[in-house]
Formats: structure tokens, sequence, C-alpha cells
């Protein structure tokens, strides 16, 4: 977003980020938390094409139509590994090879 207000000649403005508050005791608690963090991610992006559109600033709606497109992926991740912790319950082998094979998984940036 920075690299784009940049190129457009604006000058980004950046603010505070609280810290996460939220205290998790499980994993399915991290993972709903991320869930939920990831739909208010969503939702931001998803207000920023609204202002885009609402705007005329349609330079700005092909970057914003990649970061939704990446958010449905995240979300669905995020829900698909929830599903998983669900269906493994309490067993500890298995949340110990949900978590070999979710740090098995590449970067973005291999």
């Amino acid at each position: 977003f920075i690299t784009h207000m940049l190129d457009r000649d604006a000058t980004p403005l950046l603010g505070a980020i609280k810290a996460q508050t939220k205290h998790v005791t499980t994993v399915l608690e991290a993972f709903e938390a991320a869930l939920a963090h990831e739909k208010k991610v969503s939702e931001a992006i998803r207000s920023l094409y609204r202002l885009a559109n609402s705007t005329d600033d349609i330079d700005a709606l092909p970057l914003l139509n990649w970061f939704i497109d990446e958010q449905i992926e995240e979300e669905s991740t995020v829900s698909t590994i929830i599903s998983r912790i669900k269906l493994i319950g309490n067993d500890g082998n298995g949340i110990l090879r949900l978590d070999e094979e979710l740090g098995a998984r590449g970067t973005a940036a291999e």
C-alpha cells in the first residue's frame, strides 16, 4: 500500500497499532482468533475498495482486488485448519502432526 501511494505522489500516514490483548489457551482458540483477525483485515480492504469506487479512484482497484483475492485465500486456509483441529480434538499426536505439516509449508518468498 505504501509503495502504491508513493508511486501516486501521496504521503502515507502510519498510525499506532495496538498490541493484541486476547490471551488464548488452546490451539483452537489461537486459530479462531487468527480467523477473526483475517476477517477484520478483509473488511478493512473491502472498505477501501468501496471508498475507491465511490471516489472514482480506478487506479487503486487492481491493488485492492489483489488483496481481496489474498484475503479470500487466507480465510479459507485458516478455516480449513480450524476444521482439522476440531476433527483432531484433544489428540496430542494429531496436533503434533498438524503442527509438522503447517511448519513444513513453504513461505511465499521461497
